[in-house]
């Protein structure tokens, strides 16, 4: 539930551990958002995706080190967006588990 209203929270739970590329990456993260058809499965998509979410939602995080050693300096710009969007969309969450 909402700390704020008591709202129930829907959680999202990303585990990093089997993303080999960007593609496997983005497609993940379709499937675990249930973002749209027309995603364009690039990271000013999620972020545009991200902005849309209204009811209060935490999305939990594992694996994220196994993210670095796959996709180097792009995990760094997808958990970026991830933690800004946090920052501007108040109905976002982020809660790592390592």
């Amino acid at each position: 539930m909402s700390r704020e209203t008591g709202e129930p929270m829907r959680l999202i739970f990303l585990d990093f551990i089997n993303i080999e590329d960007k593609i496997s990456l983005h497609d993940y993260l379709i499937e675990k958002f249930n973002l749209p058809d027309y995603y364009g499965r690039n990271l000013d998509a999620l972020w545009d995706c991200l902005m849309e979410i209204s009811d209060y939602t935490l999305i939990e995080m594992q694996n994220i080190f196994a993210l670095y050693g796959k996709l180097g300096d792009y995990s760094a710009k997808f958990l970026k967006t991830l933690d800004d969007a946090a920052l501007e969309n108040s109905y976002i969450w982020l809660k790592v588990l390592e």
